[in-house]
């Protein structure tokens, strides 16, 4: 069965408008969607929007790219991890009128099961610097604390673009330039 010319050309279409509106999406990878993934897209983007339309609603660009950021999630290929920016330091609590903090909850003198169920669960960076702590401040922990905002900031200052990705030997089939890659 030969494939309708008009509809090979309405895919076509809605291959090329997908591949526009991945290209809005900050941070999403368009040139490292395989072809399947781009007609699986766009078949999507279809969907959504004939979904929308039997609703009397006219297709609005902004809300598919809101789309796509959702399923930035569940297609991997859509992003690039990139280490998060810092977190802000967890600060102690201090009572207002004599500015003194609690004793850590995990610290042998002072352990606490439901000071250390809440703060885990309502004040999780702080419980994970108390539990990292409750036997003083170490050499290795700061040592540890350094290395991995050095390595996020190694992480985030990497390229790695369309320009890179094109001229990976993962992306083809050169097994020789794969060899000299080794």
């Amino acid at each position: 069965m030969t494939p309708d010319p008009a509809e090979l050309a309405m895919c076509d279409r809605c291959t090329k408008h997908a591949l526009e509106l991945i290209r809005q999406v900050h941070g999403l990878r368009h040139y490292a969607i395989s072809d399947k993934e781009l007609t699986g897209l766009a078949a999507l983007i279809a969907t959504w929007q004939r979904k929308h339309a039997a609703e009397g609603l006219t297709f609005e660009p902004a809300k598919a790219v809101e789309l796509l950021k959702e399923l930035r999630k569940y297609v991997p290929s859509l992003r690039q991890e990139r280490p998060a920016d810092e977190l802000k330091l967890a600060q102690l609590w201090r009572d207002p009128i004599t500015d003194v903090a609690p004793k850590n909850p995990w610290a042998k003198d002072s352990i606490n099961l439901t000071e250390q169920m809440w703060l885990s669960d309502n004040e999780p960076e702080l419980a994970a610097y108390l539990k990292a702590t409750a036997n003083g401040i170490s050499h290795s922990y700061l040592r540890q604390q350094r290395e991995e905002a050095e390595s996020r900031a190694t992480l985030r200052g990497l390229t790695y673009g369309e320009k890179e990705h094109r001229s990976n030997p993962f992306h083809s089939n050169d097994l020789a330039a794969r060899a000299r890659f080794h």
